[in-house]
C-alpha cells in the first residue's frame, strides 16, 4: 500500500513538475513534512492518534493542547505526557507544533496562559524536532 507521500509525489510527477525535485530525491533533513493535527481527532486519546497517523502514512503531527482536547496542557498528568513523548520518539512522526488557544485578556490570565505550553516543552524536550 502506498503512503500519502508516495501518492502525492506520483501526482506531482504526473503533472509534469520537472523543475521541482522529486520527493524521493530530496534529502531527509530538507523534506517538507506531511502532517495532521489532533485538533481533528478530538474524540481520540493522543496515543491512539499517534498510532493512526503513523499507520496512515503521515510523518508529522501537531498536538492540540487546548482546553477540551485529550492533551489539554492544563490537565494532562506528567505520566501521560511522558507516555506521549515515548510514543512519539518510537514512531516515524515528527512533532512540528502544539495548538493552543490564547485569547487576549488581562495580564494575570495572559501570564498563566503563556506558561501552559512550557509544561509540554519541558516534558517533550527529548523528542527530535525537524
Amino acid at each position: 500500500m502506498k503512503t500519502r507521500r508516495q501518492i502525492i509525489g506520483s501526482g506531482i510527477s504526473a503533472l509534469g513538475a520537472g523543475s521541482l525535485p522529486a520527493i524521493s530525491e530530496a534529502k531527509a533533513e530538507k523534506q517538507c513534512t506531511l502532517g495532521f493535527s489532533t485538533y481533528g481527532m478530538r474524540r481520540l486519546k493522543t496515543e491512539q492518534a499517534i498510532q493512526i497517523l503513523s499507520t496512515i502514512g503521515f510523518n508529522a503531527i501537531e498536538i492540540a493542547v487546548r482546553s477540551g482536547w485529550d492533551a489539554d496542557s492544563a490537565k494532562l498528568p506528567k505520566v501521560r505526557r511522558n507516555e506521549i513523548r515515548n510514543r512519539l520518539a518510537n514512531s516515524p512522526l515528527k512533532l512540528t507544533a502544539f495548538m493552543e488557544h490564547l485569547a487576549p485578556t488581562d495580564d494575570k490570565k495572559q501570564a498563566y496562559a503563556m506558561e501552559l505550553p512550557q509544561t509540554w516543552l519541558m516534558t517533550l524536550a527529548q523528542v527530535p524536532f525537524p
